[in-house]
């Protein structure tokens, strides 16, 4: 299971809306100012990155949590995002090489948008399964927080 920290957000029945605790996985933070990678992504982020979990330890609002998704569903999800929409072009490229080069074009990206679309509609039916969906694993002490800050 791969684990972070969030935020609880808001409450919906079984479920729960969490913001992620921002961190650095790199260990190589400056002391002084901080993470420069994840300063870099604030740039261009307009909003704060809200996610839909499962909250089977009824965790509520403002609630420190740890968050976890089984990495067997982040390779599946990894593979079929990236992996599939590219073997989609690259076969496309091949298949349309003996019509031309501008047919092989045209055909590679016609399956590479072809793949994005199926990956979207198949994504929506999975997302509900508890594989693919990240769940609350547990609350985070406040008590334990407070004394890792001293």
């Amino acid at each position: 299971m791969l684990e972070t920290e969030a935020q609880v957000v808001s409450c919906h029945g079984g479920e729960a809306m969490v913001r992620p605790t921002p961190h650095s996985p790199c260990g190589q933070c400056d002391p002084v100012h901080g993470c420069r990678s994840l300063s870099l992504a604030r740039m261009f982020v307009l909003r704060e990155p809200l996610f839909r979990v499962r909250n089977p330890a009824a965790a509520g609002a403002g609630d420190k949590v740890i968050v976890a998704v089984h990495e067997r569903a982040l390779l599946v999800s990894t593979g079929l995002l990236y992996g599939l929409p590219l073997l989609a072009l690259l076969a496309g490229a091949v298949l349309g090489r003996a019509l031309g080069e501008l047919q092989s074009v045209l055909l590679a990206f016609s399956l590479f948008a072809l793949t994005l679309w199926w990956v979207k509609r198949y994504a929506a039916v999975v997302a509900s399964r508890h594989l693919f969906m990240p769940s609350i694993v547990r609350r985070v002490d406040p008590s334990l927080i407070i004394q890792e800050k001293r």
